[in-house]
């Protein structure tokens, strides 16, 4: 009788065990993709390339030689391509940018998010684009080639992206007869400075496959990219993306 209690005992010991090391795989499984998320989506970021500098145009006044609005403006491509070490092809259905949020405040200046309304090989491409959609965000469809005016990207991966613009910073208004450039220097003659429109903000990234299985991660940026004001025009162009971490949603 003992030596059957015994063998049953070392049977629920057993069994036990088993189930704590289950658990603890699961567990171990459940923490290392919380900490790095999916590292065999079928798409993954290339790269993000930021440019900045101001919109500026000259307004009539019959008071003054000079009266420019000055907006400070930041477009964003998000470049996106296929990874290679993905078990299967699929294809891109869309990529949705949306939860929108200013992590640090810029000192001067409205924060609003344009979509492009011209042709990407011009230098139009946010002209006459007034709509602000920091609250709905936007929604790029998989197709055959990149057109950021239509919202789309091709579904093989490419290049989408927006502008994130500095509204309400001022105005140039002179009666002299001086050269003026129409760069990121305007901003000094209004009296702004690199750190007054410096601001961070965040995003949700969405990335939806041809079989409806969708990955969203968080991007963070800290605009403008670079000294505009000294430079003019900067640029900054983002590799490391070790700090978004893409999951199923």
């Amino acid at each position: 009788m003992r030596c059957k209690l015994s063998k049953s005992l070392i049977k629920k010991i057993a069994f036990i065990i088993v189930v704590v090391l289950f658990l603890l795989t699961a567990l171990m499984v459940i923490v290392r993709y919380q900490k790095f998320g999916e590292t065999s989506m079928p798409f993954e970021l290339e790269k993000i390339l930021m440019v900045s500098t101001v919109d500026a145009e000259k307004i009539d006044d019959p008071n003054n030689l000079w009266n420019i609005p000055i907006d400070q403006v930041n477009d964003i491509y998000i470049y996106i391509k296929k990874n290679d070490t993905a078990k299967k092809e699929r294809l891109i259905k869309e990529i949705r940018f949306d939860n929108f949020q200013i992590v640090e405040k810029p000192q001067n200046g409205d924060v609003v998010l344009l979509k492009a309304t011209g042709d990407i090989n011009t230098n139009n491409l946010y002209n006459n684009s007034t709509d602000d959609f920091f609250s709905k965000g936007l929604i790029f469809n998989g197709g055959e080639i990149d057109d950021m005016k239509g919202l789309e990207i091709a579904n093989i991966g490419g290049v989408c992206g927006f502008r994130m613009a500095l509204k309400n910073l001022g105005s140039f208004v002179s009666t002299e007869s001086e050269e003026v450039i129409y760069d990121g220097s305007l901003l000094s003659r209004i009296g702004i400075k690199q750190e007054d429109i410096r601001f961070k903000t965040s995003f949700d990234m969405s990335i939806t496959m041809d079989n409806n299985i969708c990955y969203k991660g968080t991007i963070n940026l800290e605009l403008p990219a670079g000294s505009i004001i000294e430079k003019g025009k900067s640029s900054i162009e983002k590799n490391d993306f070790s700090d978004v971490i893409f999951k199923r949603v």
